[in-house]
């Protein structure tokens, strides 16, 4: 998302950023000051997703709303935590606020050696789903996280091999119309990328000139999904701390484990961002300030 909001003009648009702008979603650290009447206390270990209205985690402090964090369990390290808000918080708002998914049911994850992907695939297994999922060099990666059918999208093509699946988590916006294809009446689709679907645009407070652009760009999608009868969402993730306490659960028990790719300080925070857009990285980057 960091790297998403500082090269895509079109996520600054949507979110009414303005450049120069700090980023950072989501974070790790020790709490130095509350409100008086708080529930969380000095000195707490806490993480947590900030409200896309107050990104800027790539700071020595930042001020965060406490219904947005949770406690960090006792086993886990700050870097552990840090990386996991983001793309935990998004793999399960996916499956379980939107799609519902339940137990027995089909869903394709594409991407499962992603960041998100590969949260989806473990959470998609705890429900009891099948799950499908596209892959190149993760395969391996992958299966180890229990996905059920695993496609080389270097050599096979998704849509030509899934069929009557419940539900659908794509994270690529040219491959968005071909999952259409592959969902049963009144399937299960959501994304991570493309145009924002009403709901999103309700959610942003999205109005004027700026909702009347988006809603024409939508219309294919809105198209597709009514031609298929599909359930069709874009999420745009919020910070949650119930949620998120949830999540803490799972990484408590080790049933939950994000792979960091390299840790960076603050000083080499450009570096960081060169190589997680080369995609230089096999995980999640963490900054650490120390």
């Amino acid at each position: 998302m960091d790297s998403r909001t500082a090269t895509d003009p079109s996520v600054r648009f949507l979110l009414n950023y303005h450049l120069p702008h700090i980023l950072g979603n989501d974070f790790a650290g020790e709490i130095v000051a509350t409100n008086p009447n708080s529930k969380f206390k000095k000195g707490q270990r806490v993480f947590g997703l900030v409200n896309y209205q107050n990104i800027g985690t790539f700071a020595e402090f930042i001020a965060v709303d406490e219904k947005d964090i949770a406690l960090i369990p006792d086993n886990i390290s700050y870097q552990e935590a840090a990386i996991t808000p983001l793309v935990s918080l998004t793999a399960y708002q996916a499956l379980h606020d939107l799609m519902k998914l339940k137990k027995g049911q089909k869903i394709f994850i594409e991407a499962g050696a992603g960041g998100v992907g590969s949260v989806a695939i473990i959470l998609a297994k705890r429900f009891g789903a099948y799950v499908a999922t596209t892959a190149g060099n993760g395969s391996e990666f992958v299966k180890k996280l229990g996905a059920d059918k695993i496609i080389d999208y270097h050599k096979e093509d998704f849509s030509t091999l899934l069929h009557n699946y419940d539900a659908a988590l794509i994270s690529k916006k040219e491959d968005l119309e071909k999952a259409f294809k592959i969902l049963r009446p009144n399937g299960n689709l959501v994304t991570l990328n493309g145009i924002p679907t009403q709901k999103t645009i309700d959610q942003l407070k999205i109005t004027g000139i700026k909702k009347f652009l988006l809603n024409i760009a939508a219309f294919r999608e809105k198209h597709l999904a009514k031609k298929t009868h599909v359930n069709f969402n874009f999420l745009f993730v919020q910070a949650n701390g119930q949620e998120l306490s949830k999540i803490a659960t799972l990484l408590e028990k080790q049933e939950l484990k994000i792979n960091i790719a390299k840790i960076y300080s603050l000083d080499n925070l450009v570096t960081a961002m060169k190589d997680l857009d080369q995609h230089n990285t096999h995980g999640k980057i963490v900054i650490q300030i120390n």
